[in-house]
């Protein structure tokens, strides 16, 4: 079984006996983990351990695993890794489709961008900025839960920094529950509440983080987490723990 250290009964999305099988091929493996209303969660892991399939199924956007069963308290808003902005409109009307607020405008600046771009077409707009918009898209839900699939890993080092502190200057004000997947370690030691690392198909490493915000990158405490992480992830499927 997968670890779970949040009370699915108090989770805005969980999983249990979660399992996803592609051909003879077995992604997830009766894998239990649950979100709560206002944790930062981030999944790691090599390619190819379920890191996406996870995410999709979490989402609701593969809704047909091989086994289990997953409970959401409401429709995500998803960010995936390149924008997905719709050609045909403008960038303001990008995040009005998804609902839920009045004043895109007040949004836009929220997520840093001037409120000129309202009446931009996405080919016009820079990686960042498209990744603005769709964070804005995101946000724009209200909903509970945001689901974000390697939400940066297009942009360049300086624009990723900045929307990770964007997004933790975010995430504090209206404290949804994040999924977050990503291959990057720091950022997930950055954002995150707690680290999962998937392997084998299954939860194989489970750590919480209670340092404050915003964090420093170098302090001792984020270092060696950092190594123990990434010794794991190099290393072969590691039993089932807690890092403290």
């Amino acid at each position: 079984m997968g670890l779970t250290t949040s009370d699915p009964a108090e989770a805005v999305v969980s999983a249990r006996g979660l399992t996803r099988r592609f051909g003879d091929l077995t992604v997830l493996d009766d894998l239990d983990v649950a979100v709560a209303s206002g944790e930062f969660v981030s999944v790691l892991g090599r390619s190819g351990t379920g890191k996406s399939t996870l995410l999709r199924l979490l989402a609701g956007i593969d809704d047909a695993p091989d086994a289990g069963t997953v409970r959401r308290s409401a429709d995500p808003g998803v960010m995936f890794q390149d924008a997905r902005l719709l050609p045909w409109l403008r960038a303001g009307d990008n995040v009005a489709l998804a609902g839920g607020v009045d004043d895109v405008g007040a949004l836009f600046e929220r997520v840093g961008l001037d409120r000129r771009l309202l009446r931009a077409w996405p080919r016009t707009l820079s990686g960042g900025q498209a990744q603005r918009v769709a964070l804005a898209r995101a946000l724009a839900s209200r909903s509970p839960l945001l689901v974000l699939d390697e939400p940066f890993g297009a942009l360049d080092s300086l624009t990723r920094l900045t929307m990770q502190e964007l997004l933790v200057a975010v995430r504090a004000e209206h404290r949804p529950a994040v999924v977050l997947v990503t291959h990057d370690v720091e950022e997930a030691l950055v954002l995150s509440d707690r680290v999962l690392l998937l392997d084998g198909g299954r939860v194989a490493l489970d750590t919480r983080l209670d340092e404050p915000h915003p964090r420093d990158r170098t302090s001792p405490a984020l270092v060696a987490r950092r190594a123990r992480i990434l010794a794991a992830l190099r290393g072969p499927a590691p039993a089932t723990e807690e890092i403290a």
